[in-house]
């Protein structure tokens, strides 16, 4: 204790302060950081865009391909830019689930003040358009099982196990000023179905049919000496599965593209046989991510697509791919 001389000249008894423990000191820090996330976004814009999942079905065959599309629009006054939606740029999360056994697999990364520490090239969208990513959910979740599954072997095709599964996803749009946390913009929660091939005895009957008329052997067939000859069966009989669930099965196994087929032939080919839109625009944009492989300067081609048929989810694929296109982003890999 020290003792200090008061008004009246009397002596006055100070008790010593308590220090801190460094404990303490430590939770309160801990505390502070916990929250700065939270504070930077409140004092960050609300992003005016709405984020979708959607699937081109409800209820799969165990070995066909899953399409989705992830879709980001415009939805304030004002236009608003926006970072890439491709996977591999981790500004979108996807999380799977199944019934019962809850997350099964996600991208999401869990510090988003890290992972808004640099700014990307963004792409500005006007109030109601679109950028979209089209992906294969098999490629990203899927498991390659060759026990009891002959069909998902000779086309080299991951799967999911038979069950019901919900996806949904996240985009993070970095802050405008450095130190701001992102805006954080969820999607809807998509639930589809797996059941085993037996479950659509029409379309399995006729891929059974397919497989053993063009003799597929038992191993992937791209790995086959016969590689060739079986990827232009499978783009011969494409239109035989226009109908069919084993669609993009089959638009995979035929290597595109198919040069004699144009783009757009086949997309008004797949809309008079009832495919629907989504399916079609999985379509048409693997053929986009190709066209450099037809030959084709891809921004221009793109461009020159205004024709009636581009409506819809077809017109917001065109205009990703004219965004991407002049930021340099032509990547021609299928493997998405």
């Amino acid at each position: 204790m020290r003792a200090a001389v008061g008004l009246s000249g009397s002596k006055e008894v100070i008790p010593p302060v308590a220090m801190p423990s460094f404990a303490s000191v430590i939770r309160l820090f801990t505390a502070i950081v916990l929250l700065l996330p939270a504070y930077a976004r409140a004092n960050s814009p609300d992003p005016a865009v709405s984020l979708t999942v959607e699937l081109d079905d409800s209820v799969y065959a165990v070995h066909q391909p899953i399409m989705v599309a992830i879709t980001v629009t415009g939805s304030g006054e004002g236009s608003i830019e926006i970072p890439s939606l491709r996977l591999e740029d981790e500004f979108i999360d996807l999380s799977l689930s199944e019934a019962g056994r809850g997350i099964l697999a996600r991208t999401m990364t869990e510090d988003p003040v890290r992972a808004s520490a640099g700014r990307p090239e963004l792409v500005r969208i006007a109030p109601g358009k679109s950028q979209v990513e089209v992906l294969n959910l098999l490629f990203s979740y899927g498991s390659f099982i060759a026990r009891g599954q002959p069909l998902a072997l000779s086309f080299g095709q991951y799967v999911l196990v038979p069950g019901t599964y919900s996806l949904s996803a996240r985009l993070r749009i970095p802050g405008e000023k450095k130190g701001l946390a992102p805006n954080l913009v969820n999607s809807n929660s998509a639930t589809f179905r797996v059941l085993p091939a037996a479950a659509f005895p029409e379309d399995t009957l006729l891929l059974y049919d397919f497989v053993a008329r063009a003799r597929f052997p038992s191993y992937p067939a791209f790995l086959s000496p016969d590689a060739a000859r079986l990827k232009a069966m499978s783009r011969e009989n494409l239109s035989s599965f226009f109908r069919s669930r084993y669609l993009m099965l089959m638009y995979y196994a035929s290597d595109l593209p198919n040069d004699r087929l144009p783009v757009e032939t086949l997309i008004q080919s797949l809309r008079r046989a009832g495919v629907p839109e989504l399916r079609r625009a999985a379509v048409f944009w693997l053929e986009c991510k190709l066209a450099r492989r037809k030959g084709q300067e891809k921004a221009a081609w793109l461009r020159a697509m205004n024709a009636p048929w581009l409506t819809g989810r077809l017109t917001s694929v065109r205009d990703t791919w004219l965004a991407r296109s002049a930021q340099g982003q032509l990547d021609p890999d299928i493997g998405e």
